[in-house]
């Protein structure tokens, strides 16, 4: 008897030091903070400054774990992001197209659980929608998802989950679609988003940076 219960505290230590291992490999798959904002950075700038950096730590965050959504997500973003930086015609068309399909893939591959999970201060699903919005509106013209990117921006921000997250974790989903309408020339869209972004948080850093986008138009 005494043998058994040895056995079974053995194999329940063998259990909990391999489910510790699994997780610290899930935890360290994941993409950092400061990775989710070094994206937002270039994807709002018009250079790649350690986008190659960027892209080798979201490669490496989804080889670890290939099937969190999360992970693919960013992987698309990333590669989207060197398709719009590439100087050669194919490089350029191949690395967006395969990063807007992995985008779709990983939006789509969300688990009802992950979707409604708290995620940079923030709905998961409504974030990630909100960064996909973000690229889609950065994408050259002749991939036809800038309309597609304005479009998911009005659906975000009609979402009332989104006046219960902290200001920081959606003022930069305002300064985003702002200027994917004033590329659409919807200025009253722009306008009005602005408006919202006032009302949200008067003070606001990212206030003077909307406000500055309008006056340019």
């Amino acid at each position: 008897m005494f043998l058994n219960q040895s056995k079974t505290i053995q194999q329940l230590l063998l259990a909990t030091v391999l489910g510790t291992t699994l997780l610290s490999g899930v935890v360290q798959a994941q993409v950092s903070g400061q990775q989710v904002a070094d994206y937002y950075r270039i994807a709002q700038s018009d250079g790649d400054e350690g986008l190659d950096e960027l892209y080798d730590a979201v490669q490496k965050a989804q080889q670890k774990s290939p099937s969190d959504a999360t992970s693919l997500f960013y992987l698309g973003a990333v590669e989207t992001l060197v398709g719009r930086e590439a100087f050669m015609p194919w490089t350029k068309l191949n690395a967006t197209e395969n990063g807007l399909a992995r985008m779709d893939k990983a939006l789509n591959a969300l688990s009802e659980q992950e979707a409604s999970e708290l995620y940079q201060g923030l709905n998961k699903a409504l974030h990630l929608q909100a960064l996909a919005a973000t690229t889609f509106s950065k994408v050259p013209a002749f991939f036809g998802y800038q309309g597609r990117g304005f479009q998911l921006f009005q659906q975000v921000l009609s979402d009332p989950r989104l006046k219960q997250a902290p200001t920081e974790a959606v003022d930069w989903i305002y300064v985003s679609a702002i200027q994917a309408a004033l590329a659409q020339k919807e200025t009253a869209q722009a306008q009005h988003w602005l408006a919202q972004l006032q009302q949200l948080s008067p003070l606001s850093s990212r206030l003077s940076e909307a406000q500055s986008l309008i006056a340019q138009h």
